[in-house]
């Protein structure tokens, strides 16, 4: 059983990566793309493990220990996919319109089909309700004062993951010294480039 179940603690799994993933979605004022390889990756290793747990046969105290100390770590990484699913299905919910007419992109499959249905059902509800009976001005919902966008401008916690040097922040017009492990709060905008490219994580420490 321990080495059937070794990836967690071997670090086989990409868990680091999903777990910046869900961090930088955490703070990022606007959705990410989507983290397909890490989050299936994990996702795939939990149900095999399941499936390995179940077919066990618990005729010792010490198989017993062991299945269940994994168990209590399996739910553990799946409160962590749980987690992360929750945190972009929120802004989904929150910027429908905004993301689909801008970052379809970032979405996977099934949360492009959700929000999909979530803007059309939406959409009909409004219709139905009043918006049938205003103006053809104030009955529209796709212009850009109706359109709810994420502000890129606010503030973040991030930390740098390298030694990035001076770094110029284009919204403050401002340089500062961002060395390696340093926690600074800055403008999202000012360091999109950098978490992309995982120069920068989003949080106040390493992951």
């Amino acid at each position: 059983l321990v080495t059937n179940m070794a990836g967690i603690e071997d670090g086989v799994l990409p868990l680091s990566a999903l777990t910046t993933a869900w961090m930088n979605e955490k703070h990022a004022p606007e959705l990410l793309r989507f983290d397909e390889e890490a989050f299936h990756s994990v996702n795939s290793f939990l149900q095999e493990k399941e499936a390995y747990l179940r077919e066990l046969t618990m005729d010792n105290q010490e198989t017993m220990f062991w299945a269940n100390l994994h168990q209590f770590q399996i739910n553990r990484i799946k409160y962590l996919l749980t987690a992360y699913l929750r945190t972009r299905l929120t802004k989904i919910e929150k910027f429908t319109r905004y993301i689909l007419a801008n970052q379809i992109d970032r979405l996977s499959d099934p949360e492009s089909h959700f929000a999909t249905q979530l803007l059309e059902r939406t959409d009909a509800h409004l219709t139905a309700s009043f918006l049938k009976d205003c103006t053809e001005r104030l009955g529209k919902l796709d212009t850009p004062e109706m359109v709810p966008q994420p502000n890129l401008g606010a503030c973040v916690p991030a930390y740098c993951n390298v030694d990035l040097g001076r770094v110029f922040l284009a919204s403050l017009q401002q340089y500062v010294e961002l060395p390696r492990a340093t926690t600074i709060f800055v403008p999202y905008e000012d360091i999109i480039d950098y978490i992309r490219d995982n120069r920068i994580t989003l949080g106040t420490r390493t992951l």
